[in-house]
């Protein structure tokens, strides 16, 4: 008899997966009960997998009252049972009934499964949040509810923590903020939670493919419609991480992030994490960032300084170029610094030949220099036509660009020169002509 006891002791363990059981509770039972146990997971798991609802219900009710830490088997195949008869029940009062028994089956398996290393407490309560909002959603205290599940699971769980649970929980979030039962800086600490480990290199190698990516995309979708937090809201959540200055390099990435969803890229918060991020990893990017923030400023010698760098630090050909470019246009129109406008505008050109942006700015250029130049009425209009060649070089190279170098040819080819003034200085249509002073640039006679 005690060898019987021993033999079906260690059966009950291998078949039926108990995890974290103690001996002396399995020794408890006589070998009848034990024998009964398994005859009733058998009826029920078999009459489940046939669908007879009704038939699995009596084995499985024995199961869960009297061999609760029999098997995890219980547990799975419970959900699915219960589930059931919440979908089908005949009225409302049914229904609850139902449901409270589908809950009290997360609750016990957490007790006696909850050291399970795959499926621990934490799994298990973020499961039962899934479930009060697939059945009672339309419920703001089981919002709550459910609310409460997901934040423990985080707790628990962290970087385990299944996408759904992650989803749902934001999702929860954004509900209670919009009605005031969480606040909005609750609602962004719990964002910046999910949105840190969503794009985390971590869960992507976890869940490669369309999930990881399903799953970055509804995070952000669910902050941009929430409409809950504000710019002084990320303010107020860093002070209370003991400011700037002890954020890592990846929460002050995360928070740059954010407030660009967020449309804060204007509020001194931002300048000073660009900054701060800038400090840490100085990049080319980090300081094109940083120069374009400086111009949205106001702040032109801050922004200047930054594309230098930009340059400096650049591999790439076309990150240079745009810098040379974006360079180009604050030189001329704001420190009217001409001819370093133009040698910025060519650098960008040479660098990214079928760019036509480059050539627009140097029309513009030639057009704005025209009265500044030397020279008589003649070689002051001759500009112009160095200007429209530009225009006309942008529209050829890049289709972009066509639209408004046509625009600007039409404005600037009523300043050519006139027949008679062209004449009058022995010119004549078609002939080449170098257009004097800085510029210096071959063109053609074109009259007005």
């Amino acid at each position: 008899m005690r060898y019987f006891i021993s033999v079906l002791a260690g059966l009950l363990i291998i078949a039926s997966g108990v995890y974290g059981m103690q001996r002396e509770e399995i020794l408890r039972r006589t070998p009848q009960d034990s024998l009964k146990c398994l005859e009733n997971l058998s009826v029920a798991s078999l009459a489940l997998e046939k669908k007879m609802h009704e038939h699995a219900k009596g084995a499985w009710m024995q199961l869960f009252d009297e061999c609760p830490d029999l098997s995890l088997r219980i547990y799975s195949d419970g959900i699915k049972l219960w589930e059931h008869f919440v979908e089908n029940a005949e009225n409302t009062t049914r229904k609850e009934e139902c449901l409270d028994t589908l809950l009290l089956i997360y609750d016990r398996r957490a007790e006696y499964f909850g050291e399970h290393e795959k499926y621990p407490v934490g799994w298990i309560i973020g499961r039962k949040g899934l479930t009060i909002l697939k059945y009672k959603k339309e419920n703001s205290e089981s919002v709550e509810e459910a609310y409460d599940c997901f934040t423990k699971s985080f707790n628990l769980m962290q970087d385990e923590t299944e996408p759904a649970v992650l989803i749902a929980w934001l999702q929860a979030s954004k509900v209670l903020a919009s009605v005031q039962k969480i606040s909005g800086e609750t609602f962004l600490d719990n964002f910046l939670s999910v949105y840190s480990l969503v794009y985390s290199p971590e869960f992507v190698r976890k869940y490669k493919g369309h999930l990881a990516d399903r799953a970055r995309n509804a995070v952000v979708k669910i902050y941009e419609n929430s409409g809950i937090t504000d710019c002084s809201d990320f303010e107020k959540l860093i002070e209370r991480q003991s400011g700037i200055d002890e954020l890592s390099s990846k929460q002050i990435g995360v928070y740059i992030d954010l407030l660009k969803i967020s449309d804060c890229k204007d509020t001194k918060l931002f300048a000073r994490l660009i900054e701060k991020d800038y400090q840490l990893n100085p990049t080319a990017v980090g300081a094109s960032e940083l120069a374009r923030l400086f111009i949205r400023r106001g702040q032109y010698n801050k922004a200047v300084n930054y594309y230098k760098d930009a340059i400096e630090m650049s591999s790439s050909d076309s990150l240079k170029a745009i810098n040379y470019y974006e360079l180009g246009v604050i030189m001329d129109s704001h420190f009217n610094q001409h001819v370093e406008a133009r040698q910025y505008a060519k650098r960008a050109s040479s660098l990214l030949p079928s760019w036509g942006e480059p050539h627009l700015l140097l029309g513009r250029i030639y057009a704005r220099s025209a009265d500044l130049l030397e020279g008589n009425e003649l070689e002051k209009s001759a500009v112009y036509w160095a200007a429209v060649d530009q225009f006309k070089t942008a529209m050829q190279k890049d289709n972009s660009c066509a639209e408004e170098a046509r625009k600007q040819i039409e404005v600037y080819s009523n300043y050519f020169p006139d027949k008679q003034t062209c004449f009058f200085h022995g010119l004549s249509e078609g002939q080449t002509f170098v257009v004097g002073d800085w510029i210096n640039e071959p063109t053609v006679v074109r009259f007005r």
